[in-house]
């Protein structure tokens, strides 16, 4: 299976359209919200495929392959509760393109407006989903990896997104509707993480031990791997060790914020799947695969699930 996706052909991310119908035939059959559900994998599928179109043009793996973006569509589709159209996988593509921004920073040339539009970037992702805000630091992080530290570089990122801050506030404000101002609304109703009420063990156990395995394996990632190709996993890493502080400040916690984690572990996930033996990565990915499909069937069957 895996086969597949060892080779550096982009277009080969079209055979991730074979698992959409796998995992959402049971909602076709009881017309639960299919077409939010495929508006949803198809957003997945688009940063599946920008996702290896980055892996390829960094060079991050030793021998080229599809795995980071097969890895992205597998995981998300392993919560059935996430494969939801929601503000979270629409301000999840935004912080993708400016962390494939800042990767292209990694020349001391780069030019300033790189930077600017960056925030600018950053800045709708916010907009869409206010708590995101949180994820700048992983922008920091990563600019401080990839370059020598440079105040004025942060400045110009935050200046963008200062800008759009104020000029959506300055709209607000002169048509007296500050009251639908979301980012101010965000801040007013900060709370910390709290479960809702559809919370499910069999898939908390799952994620939270899945993302504890992703996130102590730092150094496998980094393992004889060049010293600037360790630097932008680093930043991949940043971004999926950030990427739950939204959920955390922005309760009730539903499994439809997995939207926000997913690309960078999956991204990670892919990178350690493609440094260890085939065999063993083949056992690993057809394990989750068998998960995503228990997780996705067991209620059709009335196996029932433990709440």
């Amino acid at each position: 299976m895996l086969k597949a996706f060892n080779s550096n052909q982009i277009l080969n991310s079209l055979f991730y359209l074979l698992l959409i119908p796998i995992f959402l035939v049971d909602d076709y059959i009881r017309d639960d919200e299919i077409l939010l559900k495929l508006l949803t994998a198809l957003v997945v599928f688009l940063q599946s495929f920008y996702v290896n179109y980055l892996i390829q043009k960094h060079r991050l793996y030793k021998t080229p392959n599809q795995l980071a973006g097969l890895m992205v569509v597998l995981l998300l589709f392993t919560i059935p509760e996430a494969v939801l159209f929601s503000p979270f996988i629409i301000a999840n593509c935004f912080t993708l393109l400016s962390i494939g921004m800042i990767l292209d920073t990694d020349r001391l040339g780069a030019a300033p407006q790189k930077f600017f539009n960056m925030g600018l970037v950053f800045g709708i992702g916010v907009f869409i989903y206010p708590p995101n805000i949180i994820l700048i630091f992983s922008l920091f992080a990563g600019l401080n990896l990839l370059r020598p530290f440079s105040l004025r570089e942060i400045l110009q990122v935050l200046s963008a997104l200062l800008m759009e801050i104020f000029l959506v506030g300055v709209f607000h404000f002169s048509t007296d509707s500050m009251s639908e101002y979301d980012l101010l609304n965000s801040v007013n109703h900060f709370s910390l993480i709290h479960f809702s009420g559809d919370f499910d063990a069999f898939k908390s156990i799952f994620l939270g031990l899945f993302l504890f395995f992703v996130l102590i394996a730092y150094r496998a990632y980094r393992r004889k791997k060049p010293m600037q190709i360790q630097r932008k996993i680093s930043v991949f890493y940043f971004w999926a060790l950030l990427s739950f502080l939204p959920a955390l400040i922005d309760g009730p916690f539903v499994y439809q914020k997995w939207q926000l984690m997913v690309v960078p572990v999956g991204i990670l996930t892919g990178i350690r799947l493609s440094d260890i033996p085939p065999k063993i990565a083949s056992v690993v990915f057809w394990l989750i695969f068998v998960i995503s499909i228990t997780f996705n069937y067991f209620e059709m069957f009335n196996f029932g699930v433990l709440k």
